[in-house]
């Protein structure tokens, strides 16, 4: 009987140790994050490269991924609530080239759970 006892309280000390330490955050329940899709056509026959960041450092370019002519990709764009929603796609047919603006089309007004289209080049 001791040893159930002695047992018991070690599973309570193990979850009131277990709530303390994990518990709950409630500051990200009241954190609401938009979706929006968006799907970028490649209708050329050459192949360019996306991202939707540009590094400052000496126009260094982070492309996310290649999208041959013809094809067309979708990604999601998250935003929190109160923020625009703006997110620009910047593209080129040369990567990774330093002291080269690529070219970039901006998507403004985006709503929760649309669907948006851009063509590039």
């Amino acid at each position: 009987m001791k040893n159930e006892k002695f047992w018991l309280g070690m599973l309570v000390i193990v979850l009131a140790f277990g709530m303390t330490v994990i518990g709950c955050d409630d500051a990200l329940d009241d954190t609401h994050f938009n979706e929006a899709s968006i799907v970028i056509k490649n209708t050329s026959s050459t192949g360019y490269y996306y991202g939707t960041e540009l590094v400052a450092n000496y126009w260094t370019l982070d492309y996310d991924m290649y999208l041959p002519g013809g094809y067309q990709v979708s990604i999601k764009h998250l935003w929190k609530d109160g923020e625009s929603g703006e997110i620009t796609i910047y593209y080129t047919a040369i990567p990774y080239q330093q002291v080269y603006m690529p070219s970039g089309k901006k998507i403004s007004n985006l709503i929760d759970g649309e669907t948006r289209e851009v063509t590039i080049p």
